[in-house]
C-alpha cells in the first residue's frame, strides 16, 4: 500500500523539481520510499485537469484511487498518488 500524499510531500517533490537540472528528483526512490508516483507529459492529461502545485518545467495532480477508475483530484484526504506531469511547450 502506498503512503499517504500530504501537501507536503507534494512541495518536497516541488522543490527537487524546481532544482535548475531537475536532477534531484529520482521517481525510482519515491517509489522505493512508498510513495505512487507516475511521470507524464502535460498533453497526456484531460485538457482541463487544475494541478495541485507547479513550477516551471512541472505540474503536479493528485490521484484518487477510491473510486472503481481512478481519477485527478484536489483532495488531499482521497489522494493516493501523484502524476508529475512534464510541462507542455504550449504554455
Amino acid at each position: 500500500m502506498a503512503l499517504p500524499i500530504t501537501a507536503a510531500v507534494v512541495e518536497r517533490m516541488l522543490r527537487q523539481l524546481s532544482q535548475p537540472d531537475g536532477s534531484s528528483f529520482d521517481v525510482a526512490l519515491w517509489r522505493m520510499q512508498g510513495y505512487a508516483v507516475t511521470l507524464c507529459s502535460e498533453d497526456e492529461l484531460p485538457a482541463r485537469s487544475s494541478p495541485v502545485a507547479s513550477c516551471e518545467r512541472y505540474r503536479l495532480f493528485l490521484v484518487d484511487g477510491s473510486q472503481h477508475c481512478a481519477r485527478l483530484t484536489r483532495d488531499y484526504d482521497q489522494a493516493m498518488g501523484v502524476v508529475v506531469a512534464e510541462a507542455s511547450d504550449d504554455d
